[in-house]
């Protein structure tokens, strides 16, 4: 039992006489750090310490060299960073320490503008304003002041005139395309003629135009609908470069009445015969 109290006794003093590790000192401190600039230097003790650096992502293990009581960590090996608050730790065994600031990427690196429209797509039917969003990054992501103007976000409105087209708000990008489609048609002329060949009336729609003299979008559905005393029946197509046409055949009547619509505009009503 005696022995087992001195044994106790000893562990306790030399753990009290065990040397305390001291925080290493930042000795080149700055609120903000540029990387490859140059290296931290911190005043340590002894060389087992490890470096890690927590930024916008994920943690990266700092490589480090220890010569005649000065740490130094080569921040400058990093390729770039998301600017922005981050902290340094340095650990010996259980002992952490831990220093903020705020990281840089130096200089200017290239950077890349973006514009985004909202709607992608107006038309004279409805509204030609489109809202613009303008902002430039750099390759590791950080938002740059866009040069002619000196802000982060530049917001605007613009109006696009009537005339259908395809437009781009940055030339060799195809992502960027926006659009001023169509209006609806302004009138809808139906005519027809009879294809003895084939046994058919021909029924031709257009060409069809908007106010603005656009033609009328591609792949509009079109619907004839014809009629006589006994019954009514409908037909469906598409238009192409402004024209639609379809082929009733004569024994589906004699004589009837024909009408084109497209959603709630139709055409005059024609007789055929």
């Amino acid at each position: 039992m005696r022995n087992l109290v001195a044994i106790m006794v000893l562990l306790i003093f030399f753990g009290a006489c065990k040397k305390s590790l001291k925080k290493p000192v930042w000795i080149n401190c700055q609120d903000t750090v540029y990387i490859q600039e140059q290296p931290l230097l911190f005043k340590a003790d002894s060389a087992s310490w490890k470096a890690t650096f927590f930024g916008p992502l994920q943690p990266l293990v700092i490589p480090l060299n220890w010569k005649r009581g000065i740490l130094t960590l080569h921040l400058e090996r990093l390729a770039g960073v998301i600017n922005g608050p981050s902290d340094l730790v340095l650990n010996s065994g259980n002992n952490y320490f831990y220093y903020t600031f705020h990281i840089q990427n130096p200089g200017t690196l290239k950077s890349y503008f973006r514009d985004f429209h909202s709607p992608k797509t107006v038309n004279p039917d409805s509204s030609l304003h489109i809202q613009v969003m303008n902002h430039e990054y750099d390759i590791y992501r950080n938002l740059v002041k866009i040069d002619d103007l000196g802000l982060l976000f530049h917001e605007k409105d613009i109006a696009m005139p009537p005339k259908a087209g395809t437009f781009r708000a940055i030339k060799k990008e195809a992502l960027s395309s926006f659009y001023v489609q169509p209006g609806s048609a302004t009138s809808m002329p139906v005519r027809y003629y009879k294809n003895e060949s084939k046994k058919t009336f021909e029924i031709v729609l257009g060409p069809l135009f908007d106010a603005y003299h656009n033609k009328v979008a591609d792949g509009t559905r079109v619907s004839f609908i014809f009629w006589d005393e006994e019954k009514t029946s409908r037909l469906e197509s598409v238009l192409l470069d402004s024209y639609c046409q379809v082929s009733i055949p004569y024994s589906l009547g004699k004589s009837f009445f024909l009408k084109a619509q497209i959603n709630e505009t139709q055409s005059p009503k024609i007789l055929i015969k």
